[in-house]
C-alpha cells in the first residue's frame, strides 16, 4: 500500500499504518510505526491498495 502525492512522490505504508482525516485542518495524518506525517488534501493524488497474493492451490 502507498499514498501517491501530486508531485508523484510515493509514501509506502504497511498494513499497520493508521490514517486519520482531519477535516477541520484539511489534512490527512498518516502514522506509520510512530512516524507521523501530515498531508494536505490537495497533495494527495491516490491511495494505492494492492490486493494480497492468494496462495495457489496444490495440484493433484
Amino acid at each position: 500500500m502507498a499514498l501517491i502525492l501530486q508531485d508523484r512522490r510515493r509514501i509506502p505504508i504497511g498494513s499497520r499504518a493508521e490514517i486519520r482525516v482531519r477535516r477541520a485542518r484539511g489534512t490527512i495524518e498518516v502514522n506509520v510505526r510512530g512516524d507521523a506525517q501530515e498531508i494536505a488534501f490537495g497533495e494527495l493524488l491516490a491511495i494505492e491498495l494492492r490486493p494480497r497474493a492468494k496462495p495457489t492451490e496444490p495440484r493433484m
